[in-house]
């Protein structure tokens, strides 16, 4: 994609340091020069995003390289739109103007198993003075490549693992439940969400465990095509505005404390869909009504 790369990650001094350093070696020994942006923070604001725009410009990279988790990936993506337009990422939002085919080659390398960034049209950036978090939603900013390597995720920390899981549980199942579904989409977002629920709980207690690890980095991996084709729901507008005004709280948590009011507030419009999920965790539910089963699975959930 271009003979001079921008890496985009979080700080080079942390667990997936290792990480970088191989896509450097694997960058040089192709002959591809490379600049690193490490200053990737959790619910990325756009005054990084920008800075990492200049970078990219002042070393006139062909193609960003964002290697992590969503907010790496999602940054790489906002700088890859803003260093080819006027202006900056903010000004590309989804219901403002589009980027265009200009817009650089993006190659994700994902390090967490939640927000399928890897695999979507999607950027959320947060306005550093507003504290308002949105989106940029565009074809042009789906990566041209994706790598998801399992071995990538091992270190994650038990509370990144649970908070990222239930990430990527919420993408599939608001997917599931959208008014943008389709059958493509619910055949994605039902594998993906009985890969979480047989895979996450023993990745928590056993996070070495690479089949369990696969199984995550392919359910997140599901939820993001998931959501490219049918979109999310509530928990994800408001959860967006949560961790914009609080950056401490990630994305998943933010989701995680919304659940049990949305399920309670939904179940009873999408009773087919509830019944099934709440099936594939407990399969004594078969043997309750399709909407005894639905009411439950808000518990199952929790």
């Amino acid at each position: 994609y271009g003979e001079r790369a921008l890496l985009v990650t979080t700080s080079q001094k942390g667990r997936t340091s290792w990480v970088y350093e191989r896509a450097k070696e694997i960058l040089e020994a192709a002959g591809v020069t490379w600049g690193h942006f490490d200053k990737v923070m959790p619910n990325p604001v756009t005054d990084i995003v920008t800075e990492g725009a200049e970078l990219a410009r002042a070393m006139d990279a062909k193609v960003i390289i964002g290697i992590g988790g969503g907010s790496s990936m999602d940054t790489a993506k906002a700088i890859a739109v803003e260093v080819a337009h006027e202006g900056c990422a903010w000004d590309y939002l989804h219901y403002k103007k589009q980027p265009t085919k200009a817009t650089l080659p993006i190659i994700a390398v994902s390090t967490t198993s939640g927000t399928g960034s890897q695999v979507t049209q999607c950027a959320v950036i947060t306005h550093t003075q507003t504290k308002d978090k949105s989106a940029i939603w565009h074809e042009n900013i789906f990566p041209r490549t994706a790598i998801v390597d399992p071995e990538l995720m091992v270190s994650v920390p038990k509370d990144v693992t649970a908070a990222t899981g239930f990430d990527a549980f919420a993408h599939n199942f608001e997917a599931l439940i959208s008014i943008g579904t389709n059958p493509y989409v619910r055949a994605l977002a039902l594998s993906g969400i009985e890969l979480i629920i047989n895979n996450l709980p023993k990745a928590l207690e056993d996070p070495l465990n690479l089949s369990c690890r696969g199984a995550m980095a392919w359910a997140d991996t599901l939820g993001g095509l998931a959501i490219s084709s049918g979109g999310v729901t509530l928990p994800h507008g408001v959860g967006m505005q949560i961790s914009g005004h609080c950056p401490h709280v990630s994305h998943g948590l933010s989701l995680s404390v919304l659940y049990p009011e949305f399920t309670r507030f939904t179940w009873s419009s999408k009773v087919p869909e509830f019944a099934r999920v709440g099936r594939l965790f407990n399969k004594e539910l078969y043997h309750v009504s399709e909407e005894e089963a639905a009411r439950r699975c808000c518990e199952e959930i929790d």
